[in-house]
Parts: structure tokens; C-alpha cells; sequence
């Protein structure tokens, strides 16, 4: 096998014409359920709202105060499409701003481009590492109302046998106690 990171819309498209794909993590949701195969489950996430420590005019109660911002986020990545279902949209002064890269978020939001982005607070920790920007100064300013259940999945054309192995691989896994030792370090990232 080849391991090969990818911009997460771009492994979604992998993910969608190669029969042996593989792609973690992924977060399960009702849109995704019958679309993908699902392997096994690697973690449970929260996700917020981030601002900068330094803007500290930036309160939010509720999401329909967030509307007011720029915010940050993945193209293909299931937060931004929350967010458009409750009535978000991309635009030229407040609404959402869709990258590619979690990096390319911190590096928009230091420099002043956006004034929130979403991520859980482990994938924050790691964009930061990736972006190589301290997240000293990256506080949670809102909750969102949704949980990540993140998931090792499978392209809906990989033959059934392989899927069973990669099924029964990851139990193995799971059992011998690497999995929550892999999770606990924080990698990896995703939508």
C-alpha cells in the first residue's frame, strides 16, 4: 500500500474512483452513511468556533452570531457543509471562506483574512503544528452542535474480501490497544 496525503476534497474524489481506496479520518454523517464503506471507528470529536486571543470583540452566544464573520473552512469537509445547512454561504465580506488546506486557514487568520475558523480541538493543535503557528493564541470561541464520529473508510467499489480484512485488521488493532495509543497522539486530521 502507498500512504499519500491529499487536500481532503481531492481524497474524497480518490476515495470515489479507486476501488482499493482507503481515506481517515472521516466523520460518518447520515449524507456519507450509504455512500462510503466504514471500517472502523478511531475517534469522537467536538468541534468549535476559533478566534484569536487578541479579538476579543468577537463574542459568540449563539450561531446566528457567528453570522457576522468571516469564517474558515475545508472545501469537501463536513463543517463547512453544517454550516450551509444552517444557512451560511460563502461571501464576498461575512460568510464562509472555503480553502484547501487547514494550514492555509491559521496562516488566513493570523494575517487578519478571516476571524474564525472550525476545527475540533485536537485538529487545531495539529493544523497549528502543520502551519507552524503557535496555537497559544487560538481560543475556542464557540461550540458547535455537532459531534465527529471519525472513521477509517472504504471506496463503495472495494471487493468485499478486502473490506472484511481491513475490517478484521483494524479490530486487531483495536484490541491490541495501538489504536487508542495512535488517537491519543492526536493523529491525524480531518473531515
Amino acid at each position: 500500500y502507498a500512504v499519500e496525503p491529499q487536500p481532503f476534497a481531492r481524497a474524497l474524489k480518490t476515495l470515489d474512483s479507486n476501488p482499493n481506496a482507503v481515506l481517515f479520518p472521516m466523520m460518518r454523517t447520515a449524507e456519507r452513511e450509504s455512500k462510503y464503506l466504514w471500517i472502523g471507528l478511531l475517534a469522537k470529536r467536538n468541534y468549535y468556533f476559533y478566534r484569536l486571543e487578541s479579538r476579543k470583540d468577537i463574542v459568540i452566544r449563539s450561531l446566528e452570531d457567528a453570522r457576522q464573520y468571516r469564517i474558515g473552512v475545508l472545501r469537501g469537509d463536513v463543517r463547512a457543509d453544517y454550516l450551509r445547512a444552517q444557512g451560511f454561504v460563502e461571501g464576498a465580506d461575512k460568510g464562509l471562506e472555503v480553502v484547501n488546506a487547514a494550514f492555509s486557514l491559521l496562516k488566513m487568520q493570523q494575517a487578519g483574512r478571516i476571524d474564525l475558523i472550525v476545527f475540533s480541538d485536537e485538529g487545531v493543535r495539529l493544523a497549528c503544528e502543520e502551519a507552524k503557528v503557535s496555537c497559544d493564541n487560538i481560543t475556542p470561541a464557540f461550540r458547535l452542535d455537532m459531534v465527529g464520529n471519525l472513521w477509517l473508510t472504504a471506496s463503495p467499489q472495494m471487493p468485499p474480501a478486502l473490506v472484511n480484512t481491513l475490517r478484521k485488521a483494524f479490530q486487531h488493532q483495536e484490541d491490541s490497544g495501538y489504536l487508542g495509543k495512535l488517537m491519543k497522539s492526536g493523529r491525524p486530521v480531518g473531515g
